[in-house]
């Protein structure tokens, strides 16, 4: 399996565990509207609750914290990703691995596992074949440019992603809290640098371990 279908099986998990509402009282820990990932990208925040969830332009917005082991992944998206009829809709995840307590977590380029990996996948038109979506990710950054007739590229460092957690636990359905930023690149077409995209976000929500 691949990291990008992986991402997209993490997002579908996410929804069948966090999606369902459920009934809260007005403060406190117990309080489920409480617990959520703002993420701001392309000029726009994103209130993704982790339950309770809302509606948008985008689709139902929804955010978690899952894990396997001490593997980490911040998930958000606007399930209009999902919809072969929709022309909008975004599945993020901003994971990190060895997260045992809080502190600041910080990488550049994505490994060949799910570990110390960003990416944001945004639907642009309608249908269920890869070119609908556009993947930004941290997997490269070149610099292209044109050389005896062709075009040739050279491999830029990738802008640093960084997780600052604030509050950990190590239970499941232990709250985690914090921020996070990351550079994804977009590939343009032609012979033309990857430009780079700045994501933003805090977070507080419930550890949901998957294994």
């Amino acid at each position: 399996m691949t990291t990008k279908v992986f991402k997209l099986c993490l997002f579908i998990v996410c929804i069948s565990v966090m999606g369902c509402k459920k009934e809260s009282g007005n403060d406190g820990p117990d309080n489920l509207d409480n617990y959520y990932v703002d993420v701001t990208f392309e000029g726009a925040t994103r209130h993704c609750k982790q339950f309770n969830s809302s509606t948008s332009d985008e689709g139902t917005l929804i955010g978690g914290c899952v894990f396997y082991g001490d593997n980490m992944a911040i998930t958000f998206g606007g399930t209009n990703y999902l919809d072969a009829t929709k022309t909008n809709g975004f599945n993020g995840a901003f994971a990190v691995g060895d997260v045992t307590h809080a502190g600041v977590y910080s990488f550049r380029e994505a490994e060949l596992d799910i570990n110390n990996e960003t990416s944001l996948v945004q639907r642009f038109k309608a249908g269920s074949s890869l070119d609908s979506w556009e993947i930004w990710d941290n997997d490269e950054n070149l610099r292209r440019y044109e050389s005896g007739g062709s075009c040739r590229d050279e491999d830029l460092a990738v802008g640093v992603q960084e997780i600052d957690i604030t509050k950990y636990s190590s239970e499941n359905g232990g709250i985690i809290e914090g921020t996070f930023y990351m550079t994804v690149y977009e590939t343009p077409d032609g012979c033309f640098n990857d430009i780079p995209h700045i994501i933003t976000g805090v977070f507080r929500c419930k550890r949901i371990n998957i294994e």
